[in-house]
């Protein structure tokens, strides 16, 4: 599948983009210098961001994201053709940016990704042109990391590279196929003499682990922090254990659970144990 995607400058791009030692991000826009080009996030109107983050679907085969080229200025640009490149040394850019901000990203390798348009060209009269960032999901073999892809102005013809846009980075946050949001319908049943209950279109989300893991609430106990995982095997077989931090730890398999990816729905068959027993829960999640 090929999905398209114009960059927001979301939550955790502003959570990660504070300004550090070496790497400039997220500055004002005036203490730029003019008459100068620098890569911005395309979606927002007004971005002067040099992060931007984009989940993909570890199995779809290209997810385009789109960037923009930007004369910085007053007025339009004169024109000129720029060079765009990523930048594979770590040690320029992603290096720095992880010791700063204490995070771990990887850059991504030059088989996971294409620049269709390695020279963009802002024509004279235009302030900004837009152009895109092919990423490669399903050759992505480690799905457990975030990574980075730092695409860089290599030449500018004439302009400024811009000091502190010249360089953009590309967070990637990989999402398993399991992903989503679900419609679930299931029953929670007690010891006698305590009655069980049942729920039918009750929504829950799965979010990634890694490429086969997924937590979501267990049963309808989201309230009381009660989190499972989700883990499809290789024969679609669905094991069943706690989130670490959930409030119960004796969440597991009762009985065999099981996915179909044809119908995208978890069949699920698992308990926990409460003050009186065993709490056992049948649930089917199917996916909106």
């Amino acid at each position: 599948m090929k999905k398209n995607y114009l960059l927001p400058s979301w939550a955790l791009v502003l959570l990660l983009s504070a300004c550090m030692k070496d790497v400039k991000l997220d500055k004002d826009l005036t203490s730029a210098s003019k008459h100068s080009v620098g890569i911005f996030p395309a979606a927002a109107t007004n971005a002067t961001s040099n992060l931007s983050n984009v989940a993909v679907v570890a199995t779809d085969a290209t997810t385009t994201a789109y960037l923009k080229l930007t004369y910085v200025g007053e007025g339009m640009s004169p024109g000129t053709m720029a060079s765009i490149a990523v930048e594979t040394d770590s040690n320029k850019f992603v290096g720095p940016f992880n010791a700063g901000k204490k995070t771990n990203y990887y850059v991504l390798k030059p088989e996971n990704y294409s620049l269709p348009q390695p020279t963009v060209n802002i024509g004279a009269g235009l302030k900004s042109v837009t152009f895109p960032v092919v990423i490669k999901p399903n050759t992505i073999t480690n799905t457990d990391v975030i990574y980075a892809l730092p695409i860089t102005i290599k030449d500018a013809n004439g302009l400024d590279i811009n000091s502190e846009y010249g360089k953009h980075m590309i967070l990637i946050n990989i999402k398993n196929q399991y992903d989503g949001n679900y419609y679930a319908a299931g029953t929670l049943s007690f010891p006698p003499p305590q009655e069980g209950r049942g729920w039918t279109n009750y929504a829950k989300t799965l979010t990634t682990i890694n490429g086969t893991t997924s937590k979501t609430e267990c049963a309808d106990l989201l309230t009381s922090n009660y989190i499972m995982r989700l883990t499809v095997n290789a024969d679609n077989s669905v094991t069943v254990t706690p989130e670490p931090g959930s409030a119960n730890l004796t969440i597991a398999n009762n009985g065999v659970s099981t996915y179909n990816p044809a119908t995208k729905t978890f069949t699920l068959r698992y308990k926990y144990v409460g003050g009186t027993g065993d709490r056992t829960i049948e649930e089917t999640l199917v996916k909106r």
